[in-house]
């Protein structure tokens, strides 16, 4: 005999640790007798008397626990290395669309559980929801983190979280000191909003008007720039989402919930495959790093 095959290695491993041939044919699943030919393959092989065989079982001879020492470590360095090239094999790379907010607070730590889980995340960042839908179904992104908009049929979706809405203000503004407010109480203060196409921008105009107001609008600034930024100079008040506003570390900031029904963000998750999604949605929803 001039080889021996990996495997024969194995059992004898597993012989070894069991002390009994009849216990590391049950374990190795198979039979006795091909468990005793495989031991008796690798005696020949290296030449030597493994094993004490007897009524109550088998011990490792000196030589028997000189190979068991050797190649011990090496099988547990193989069995490593055997499952990282397995999930090499069966690894995904996707491209994941969100929001700015939720690519910033919300998606890094979920992004490390898919990278944990062989699913290797490319963030791509775009400045609206319908931005994200038209990407998706162009097939540049994956699958899209950004507001629940009516969806294409051809897209399939499932909610993450919903959270409120803020409102933030400068921290010498009379009502700095508010745990909430309504809109009605805003109704006359100054906000700085980003464009018409912003989804956010279109909610806090529709549910002024629900109720007879409009925002008044005193500066309307980029997708690239920060609406904070402008409301600690105090320049106006911003209508955030409650993962922008927890998050603001500027000590100038204060912010507190809007009451109205509606002043709120559905977040869903948004997939051309199904199973993709499916796939996700365990390590995308709200829960393991909650907003």
């Amino acid at each position: 005999m001039n080889n021996v095959n990996i495997a024969y290695l194995e059992s004898f491993l597993e012989t070894a640790k069991q002390r009994s041939i009849s216990k590391a044919s049950e374990r190795l699943q198979m039979t006795h007798p091909a468990l005793s030919k495989q031991l008796r393959s690798v005696e020949t092989y290296f030449g030597a008397t493994l094993f004490k065989r007897s009524p109550a079982g088998v011990e490792l001879t000196e030589a028997g626990k000189a190979l068991y020492a050797r190649i011990g470590p090496l099988f547990k360095e193989i069995s490593a290395l055997r499952a990282e090239l397995s999930a090499m094999r069966h690894s995904r790379k996707i491209r994941l669309g969100a929001l700015p907010s939720l690519a910033a607070y919300y998606l890094p730590e979920k992004v490390f559980e898919l990278n944990s889980r062989n699913i290797e995340a490319e963030l791509v960042v775009a400045n609206t929801s319908a931005e994200l839908h038209d990407m998706l179904q162009s097939g540049a992104i994956d699958a899209a983190v950004c507001g629940h908009i009516p969806i294409h049929p051809s897209l399939w979706s499932t909610v993450l979280f919903e959270e409120p809405f803020y409102a933030v203000v400068y921290s010498s503004h009379p009502l700095a000191s508010r745990t909430e407010a309504s809109l009605k109480e805003l109704s006359e203060e100054p906000f700085i909003l980003h464009p018409p196409v912003c989804q956010i921008r279109q909610l806090l105009t529709t549910l002024m008007e629900q109720h007879g107001h409009r925002p008044v609008l005193k500066a309307e600034v980029g997708f690239g720039e920060f609406i904070l930024g402008y409301v600690a100079t105090g320049a106006g008040i911003g209508f955030v989402p409650r993962i922008v506003a927890v998050n603001a570390s500027n000590p100038k900031l204060r912010s507190f919930p809007i009451t109205n029904d509606g002043a709120r963000r559905t977040v869903s998750l948004f997939t051309l495959e199904e199973d993709l999604g499916k796939q996700l949605f365990p390590l995308l929803k709200e829960g393991r790093a909650a907003p």
